[in-house]
């Protein structure tokens, strides 16, 4: 894939998830990607376009404010949304 194809792919997902969170919240209107909108639903939909992945947590993984454990999964942003 050529780095034109993997940027209008990369626009193509945000543009999809900002306009059904958009929708959603700001308009409320039926029929979007994401329904009726909460955290969860944020989440989902944004692991299945691919914006954040699963990690499971390791030792290294953990500070003073995890609110996790070793074995817990969280989510990571993916590299579309790495600085």
């Amino acid at each position: 894939m050529t780095e034109i194809e993997l940027l209008r792919t990369e626009n193509k997902v945000l543009k999809e998830f900002a306009r059904s969170v958009i929708e959603d919240v700001c308009w409320d209107i039926g029929g979007n990607a994401l329904g009726e909108l909460d955290g969860g639903d944020v989440q989902a939909f944004a692991e299945r376009l691919g914006l954040i992945i699963p990690h499971v947590a390791t030792e290294a993984d953990l500070h003073e404010d995890s609110d996790f454990e070793v074995g817990d999964t969280f989510y990571e942003f993916s590299e579309i949304l790495k600085g």
